[in-house]
């Protein structure tokens, strides 16, 4: 006797399937139940619709959306929490007092928390870090590129040049790429995946999922106020900075690509005013400076718009 196909409605919808393809297959032995025929399954009718299949899954999935979503926030939250905890007790309580000391502390800190993140991120349905990175992702980067160059560009107008702080900031330097590994796997990985799994169908939901991850952004350095510095000025830059970082990584699913971005945005301004100085100070600087305000409060949260809105043909999902 021949076996009786079977087929589940999550098979069908995740792997894109046409529901002729799906009933030619035996899926006895997965143990599978059998397929509701009242219900109608179309073909997807365009590239875009087949792009979202592995972010789509069935309704009786639906009902559990914004617990997906709420779970995966909280547990950022609660990282963040935890770890300012931690830096403000150590910080206040002297636990340090050397300052190298304190750096490696926070160091070990940050890759333990941010290493917590990654596990946390239940998506299996992308590489996290080793996605490809199509040119036009670069394009997209340009922006940001040229944001994180303008410090560099002060160094040609120095006529200071201080070496005895090389050793001090060689230790900067590589906390900062802890920095951005432990604040990129906990905001754009944990935070965003459910975001990203439920809400990049439509310009909306990627303008919300954007601005979602980049207020939480923002947000996560209010506690920075124990450490001296403006909330009123820190909270809405590193806010709208967020937005286009979330834009990049939505695009390119590359968490690792972030992670660098977010450490040398940090980096390049530390090696221009660590290493180098002005006896006067040239109106060049002031324009460099302007122009990173700009990039700042401006062009990059626009290049994060215009990502949400043309993310369809960047990702190259173009109808048939």
């Amino acid at each position: 006797m021949q076996k009786k196909k079977f087929i589940t409605e999550k098979y069908l919808i995740r792997k894109d399937y046409t529901e002729k393809n799906m009933i030619e297959m035996d899926l006895t032995k997965k143990g599978l139940i059998e397929k509701d025929y009242t219900k109608n399954y179309p073909a997807p009718k365009n590239h875009t619709e087949k792009a979202h299949t592995e972010n789509v899954y069935t309704e009786s999935d639906y009902s559990d959306k914004k617990k997906v979503i709420k779970n995966q926030i909280i547990q950022a939250v609660v990282i963040m929490l935890v770890f300012y905890a931690i830096e403000i007790a150590m910080v206040y309580l002297d636990i340090f007092p050397d300052y190298n000391t304190l750096l490696i502390a926070d160091m070990v800190l940050r890759i333990i928390f941010g290493t917590v993140s990654i596990i946390l991120i239940k998506s299996p349905r992308r590489p996290l870090f080793t996605n490809k990175l199509m040119p036009k992702i670069w394009l997209m980067m340009l922006p940001f590129l040229i944001y994180i160059s303008l410090p560099l560009v002060k160094i040609i107008f120095a006529d200071v040049y201080v070496p005895e702080n090389i050793a001090p900031l060689t230790i900067v330097v590589i906390q900062q790429f802890t920095v951005g590994f432990y604040e990129e796997a906990r905001d754009r990985g944990l935070l965003m995946d459910g975001l990203i799994k439920w809400n990049t169908a439509t310009v909306k939901q990627r303008l919300f999922t954007v601005m979602i991850s980049g207020l939480i952004f923002g947000l996560s350095h209010l506690p920075n106020i124990f450490f001296g510095e403006n909330p009123l000025i820190q909270v809405p830059a590193t806010a709208l900075w967020g937005l286009f970082i979330a834009a990049i990584y939505m695009l390119s699913e590359n968490l690792a690509l972030v992670m660098l971005l977010h450490a040398f945005s940090d980096i390049t301004p530390k090696i221009s005013h660590g290493l180098f100085g002005w006896t006067t100070e040239p109106a060049v600087l002031k324009i460099i400076e302007f122009l990173g305000n700009a990039f700042d409060y401006v062009i990059l949260p626009l290049a994060a718009v215009y990502i949400c809105i043309r993310y369809d043909k960047l990702k190259g999902n173009r109808a048939e």
